[in-house]
């Protein structure tokens, strides 16, 4: 009686089956969940809080005799002091939003004579972080420098116009760096999200092209001997596709990855969107199919090109012989692979999917050459 009622409360002390799926699922759930850690804890706005409140001691103790810059600071000052409350209660993009409008403020308020460094500091910061406009901001500085300074005297002195000429273009400066910025902040979950389903249409992809030889090597596993392929005429045209649907979706991954900074947000916006992604997918197939048909006509003879008479799966046991001197234990193995043509084919196949330009600089080129030959040239 003791052992049954240990092994009831045993029983009763172990998980069932739905409680202990619940718990692998919090546990991979937490493992791979997206931590929102509050702005506060950003290590980068915190320094540059700390920036700015270092500039504004600065900038306090060299305008200690003009009330108005004094005032303009502290006012500054008391939204920064207000920094734990106000970037712990939004989320990041927002407290980054704050944290730069008051480093703009701060522009109205740089000592004159500093001016001209500042925007030299600041532009070589927009080259830096791969500012767009950043060449466009350079040549404004070289000529407003021109309009700004005395060039006469040595060193140069800063004209009676010459504040209203740099402080707008150090704003300007800025506001253009912040755009910068703030984009990337704004398109890094666009970019995952693009990214995540264009893996999940490539795997796809890939899966639906290597079917085919997976279902082969499970049948031999099944059933235990040779399949036959006299039914297998769609193989080629499937591998065509297949392949080409798999081409462009590698291909736009690529591109996602190396030119996503230069995406405008609507393009970013365009490559996240499931009918774009699949409008690519279907291009890859078509151009895929145009250059399978292509090279069956026979308008292009190459070795490079697969031979449609000899597409084939070849099978055989490898190594041919276990008779191998000195060797104990060789087993055959059964291989089931593509034979050249076919390969060759698949090959082709994917890079008319990846490639954009192929199938259309192929069809320009036939086009040309059946111009000429009209032509009798």
């Amino acid at each position: 009686m003791d052992g049954i009622a240990q092994g009831s409360s045993a029983a009763a002390g172990a998980l069932a089956p739905g409680k202990r799926l619940d718990r692998l699922k919090t546990f991979f759930g937490r493992m791979f969940a997206r931590r929102n850690d509050p702005a506060a804890d950003d290590t980068m706005l915190g320094f540059l809080i700390s920036t700015l409140q270092v500039r504004i001691q600065i900038l306090e103790a060299r305008f200690a005799a003009d009330p108005a810059k004094i005032q303009f600071l502290q006012r500054i000052a008391a939204d920064l002091t207000k920094a734990p409350t106000i970037f712990s209660t939004t989320n990041g993009d927002k407290a980054w939003t704050e944290a730069y409008r008051l480093e703009r403020m701060m522009t109205m308020v740089e000592p004159a004579d500093n001016l001209g460094h500042e925007i030299q500091r600041r532009v070589d910061e927009a080259f830096d972080e791969n500012v767009a406009v950043a060449p466009r901001l350079q040549k404004r500085l070289d000529a407003a420098l021109k309009d700004a300074f005395d060039l006469t005297k040595t060193p140069p002195e800063l004209n009676a116009q010459g504040e209203s000429i740099l402080r707008p273009l150090l704003l300007d400066v800025i506001e253009e760096t912040h755009w910068t910025f703030q984009r990337k902040f704004c398109v890094r979950p666009i970019q995952r999200i693009a990214s995540n389903r264009i893996i999940k249409a490539a795997v796809i992809a890939f899966s639906l092209l290597i079917l085919p030889y997976v279902w082969l090597y499970v049948k031999v596993w099944w059933y235990e001997k040779p399949p036959t392929f006299e039914l297998w005429s769609w193989l080629p045209l499937y591998s065509t596709l297949t392949a080409g649907l798999f081409g462009a979706f590698f291909s736009r991954l690529q591109s996602l990855q190396t030119d996503w900074n230069k995406l405008s947000l609507g393009q970013a916006r365009d490559a996240r969107d499931w009918r774009s992604i699949l409008l690519r997918g279907a291009v890859g197939m078509g151009g895929a199919l145009v250059l399978y048909f292509f090279l069956q006509s026979g308008l292009v003879k190459s070795p490079l090109f697969p031979d449609f008479d000899s597409l084939a799966l070849s099978q055989f046991l490898s190594p041919a012989t276990v008779d191998t001197p000195g060797v104990r234990g060789l087993s055959q193995i059964r291989l089931i692979l593509p034979n050249a043509a076919l390969a060759s084919l698949v090959i082709w196949s994917f890079i008319a999917g990846f490639s954009e330009r192929l199938v259309p600089g192929i069809l320009a080129a036939t086009e040309t050459s059946i111009s000429n030959a009209a032509q009798g040239k």
